[in-house]
């Protein structure tokens, strides 16, 4: 579904400085997406108003967050994701052409500010890129003009239990988990290659593309993160609804070719699921799926898959039925490829938003694994796939069916029963996929930091204010494209810069059950507006 999101940045008048603050969200549960046009519909007209509807609550929400006198100066952003980059692009702007005629003509639609340009789809890689700025703007690595701090801002306040306080070597990466997408973004590691001169000292840090080569870009305190810092890609149908559906179609495919190789084999009108807890059914394109809940099967299902989605691998190719156990040398020099992307090797500290945070933390609850539990948020990939067990093997019928309601704080009843492969697909991800060792601990899964959600339309909203100051102060290179049909020109921001800003953002969160994702933003720019937080929660 869509989410609303109200932030607003705040001028310090002691420091100069700027904080972006949020005030609060909204959702609609119904993906965009869903009012997209099969071929056969093509010769029927969407219905604005229908289209719309579902979004009207939503703005209306923001609306009383709002004062009456800045509705006209507030300037909508929606940026939509996965779910819509699945579509033809035709069709997308035949959606987004109706959401613009729906509420732009509606009389519950108070923003006369927003432009049709204004909905638009988020490239992926960059909302990759907004999902970094977020994590590195609440872990204190950059400010709101998303400028780096200095290295005697970067410890993080004074926890002594805060994993990234101990150890710390420029920005942090960025892991996001949706419905049909996933996304990594960090800065590549320092190539052997390089001179000493170009070494990492002091709050200076040398970027290094993937061909091994310096390129001598510094990270300098007063430099501003930019997108081509970083390595960041977006894995369209990688997201656990898209990969799920991938692996059951391998599961009937497996069943077909064993049956064409044994004709007098006995069938049992059902196929075994190993990704499906115990007992576990569904329906899947005229089969019958039950649940055996073998976390080490589910894993060599998942292992076919990771390198290339159109692309999998033959059964028993990489054992089958059995667990992989590499330790940390062995890792070091084994290539990783996802999605048919070579990526350069892992550096640093990561954050695990969305999916990986809701699924993984659910993993940690309902594995009853100790090691897990004691080492959360910041647990070892080896803890991680130990746990797998314990969460697949329990019984759906005698167990889980019965605690369906209320098994876990971000896990509704009907994102249950996939708990199991979402959790053994992102294990597996992290370790054999972009390669992280099984001993380490360089990700913290979370939702909040210090009481504020980590999601990428934060990194929106930031990007859009620092994009605004580059406006207002003159033209330098900065962090995004403006070409209008770049997929980065959904994030296109106004041309002028005041003190304090509103930023309405609607986004479609990368909640557990959803395998879309849609973001809107508006910004109001009027120089009395009053100091009110604004941001987005679930």
């Amino acid at each position: 579904g869509s989410r609303l999101h109200v932030f607003e940045f705040v001028e310090d008048t002691a420091t100069l400085g700027t904080e972006c603050v949020r005030h609060g969200s909204s959702k609609a549960w119904t993906p965009l997406s869903a009012f997209a046009r099969t071929t056969a519909q093509y010769d029927t007209s969407l219905n604005a108003s229908y289209v719309a509807g579902h979004l009207l609550p939503l703005f209306e929400y923001a609306a009383e967050i709002i004062p009456q006198q800045y509705w006209n100066t507030t300037v909508v952003k929606y940026g939509a994701t996965a779910g819509m980059r699945l579509i033809d692009e035709d069709e997308q702007e035949a959606v987004y052409d109706a959401v613009y005629e729906g509420l732009t003509t509606s009389n519950r639609f108070q923003f006369s500010s927003m432009r049709r340009e204004d909905v638009a789809t988020l490239g992926g890689d960059l909302e990759g890129f907004y999902g970094a700025v977020a994590v590195n703007y609440l872990r204190g690595v950059i400010d709101s003009r998303m400028h780096m701090k200095g290295n005697e801002s970067h410890i993080f306040g004074q926890d002594k239990d805060d994993w990234h306080s101990l150890q710390y070597d420029g920005p942090l990466g960025a892991l996001d988990m949706g419905g049909a997408s996933a996304q990594i973004v960090y800065l590549p590691e320092i190539s052997s290659t390089c001179s000493s001169e170009h070494a990492l000292r002091g709050d200076m840090l040398d970027k290094v593309d993937f061909q091994d080569s310096c390129k001598n870009v510094h990270l300098e305190s007063e430099k501003q993160l930019s997108e081509s810092d970083f390595f960041s890609t977006s894995y369209l149908a990688y997201g656990v609804d898209q990969f799920r559906e991938r692996l059951w179609d391998t599961l009937l495919d497996d069943e077909v070719r064993a049956r064409e190789a044994d004709p007098q084999s006995c069938s049992t009108g059902f196929i075994l699921n190993p990704c499906a807890f115990r007992g576990y059914k569904t329906e899947w394109k005229g089969h019958v799926l039950v649940g055996t809940g073998n976390a080490d099967e589910c894993m060599a299902h998942v292992q076919r898959h990771i390198p290339h989605h159109e692309e999998v691998a033959p059964r028993g190719e990489h054992g089958m039925g059995e667990r992989v156990t590499l330790n940390n040398s062995a890792y070091e020099n084994t290539d990783r490829r996802v999605g048919g992307v070579d990526h350069p090797p892992l550096r640093g500290k990561f954050y695990g938003m969305s999916l990986y945070f809701f699924t993984l933390d659910c993993l940690r609850e309902l594995s009853a694994h100790k090691g897990l539990d004691m080492s959360w948020p910041t647990p070892s990939i080896e803890e991680l796939t130990d746990a797998l067990d314990g969460l697949c093997s329990r019984d759906w019928h005698s167990d889980l069916a019965q605690i369906q309601h209320s098994s876990h704080e971000f896990t509704r009843a009907e994102v249950l029963p996939h708990r199991c492969i979402e959790a053994v697909y992102l294990v597996t991800l992290l370790r054999d996929g972009f390669g992280f060792k099984p001993k380490s601990r360089d990700i913290t899964f979370t939702f909040h930091v210090d009481g504020n959600e980590v999601d990428w339309s934060l990194g929106m909203a930031l990007a859009i204010n620092a994009q605004n100051v580059v406006d207002l102060h003159g033209s330098k290179e900065g962090f995004c494209d403006d070409e209008t049909n770049s997929n980065e020109s959904a994030v296109m921001s106004p041309k002028s810069i005041l003190s304090d800003r509103e930023c309405v953002k609607l986004s479609d969160a990368d909640d557990p059950s959803n395998s879309t994702e849609r973001y809107l933003e508006a910004t109001s720019s009027s120089p009395t507006c009053p100091a009110f937080c604004a941001t987005h929660a679930t």
